[in-house]
């Protein structure tokens, strides 16, 4: 069984190597048939055939060890992989749970409305971490990086708030349009390729306990106007709602994709 297993695994290297001496010898028959077959430990070229030949051999099976090895170590770490990927999913179908608890349980909105969590990453620029909307159109993860001097996600990095109601995208998409490139630095195009092209938003910084280090955004947004309240968004954020989010970030920050990931994830 053992032998079998062994070659099942060196069987092919081990056969090809065989070969290739076989080969090789062909040239030295003639000598062989003259002088013997000490000829071939008595003479400097059967000496050289041989040696060339033994390592042939144990370079072919060496070869074939680490091949083996390479190709273990190959499906270890594909399954690592695979291991990490269905742990990032997790990740986005708990902070999932989390978010809609907040917009429908707390706020008791529906599917005209969404909530995004914001990750700031440096470099000028945030990642989104989390989202929700009973609407499966407006709950698809969108870009993979926000800069942070646009729309009110860069605002409420800067003053901690911000809030906007926007003229209609339907009815009036040339002041749509140029209210986000004048007042929110966000282009026409950039704008175009919104799935929600929401009319409200309120943002405000996602603090740490202590509240004196921002670390996310959590956005909420609407494709109505009159339906979100500030006031009462901004209170369940700075409240209660807004710690329970911040310890499912620390507890979880070790298996938050990163922006590479993200963007093979389809966040980009």
């Amino acid at each position: 069984m053992r032998l079998a297993r062994w070659l099942e695994a060196y069987g092919p290297q081990l056969t090809v190597a065989l070969g290739a001496i076989a080969f090789a010898f062909i040239s030295l028959i003639p000598r062989v048939r003259d002088e013997g077959w000490l000829w071939l430990i008595s003479s400097i070229t059967g000496l050289v055939f041989l040696g060339a030949a033994v390592l042939t051999v144990l370079g072919n099976i060496l070869s074939a060890g680490r091949t083996r090895n390479a190709r273990r170590l190959s499906q270890r770490v594909e399954e690592l992989e695979g291991i990490l990927e269905r742990i990032r999913v997790d990740y986005y179908d708990q902070f999932s749970i989390e978010l809609s608890n907040f917009l429908r349980g707390t706020l008791g909105y529906g599917d005209t409305e969404r909530i995004s969590v914001y990750r700031h990453r440096g470099r000028g620029a945030f990642q989104m971490i989390g989202r929700y909307s009973e609407n499966p159109v407006y709950a698809e993860p969108g870009r993979t990086i926000y800069p942070d001097d646009q729309g009110v996600i860069g605002a409420a990095w800067r003053h901690a708030t911000a809030s906007v109601d926007l003229p209609d995208p339907q009815e009036e998409p040339e002041r749509y349009y140029q209210s986000l490139e004048r007042d929110w630095n966000i282009s026409r195009e950039t704008a175009e390729s919104f799935a929600m092209k929401s009319r409200s938003l309120v943002a405000r910084a996602l603090y740490e306990p202590r509240g004196h280090v921002r670390v996310a955004v959590v956005v909420v947004e609407s494709t109505g106007v009159g339906i979100l309240d500030e006031e009462k968004v901004m209170q369940a954020i700075d409240g209660t709602e807004g710690e329970r989010m911040y310890e499912f970030l620390e507890r979880m920050r070790s298996l938050e994709p990163d922006i590479e990931y993200a963007r093979e994830e389809g966040f980009g």
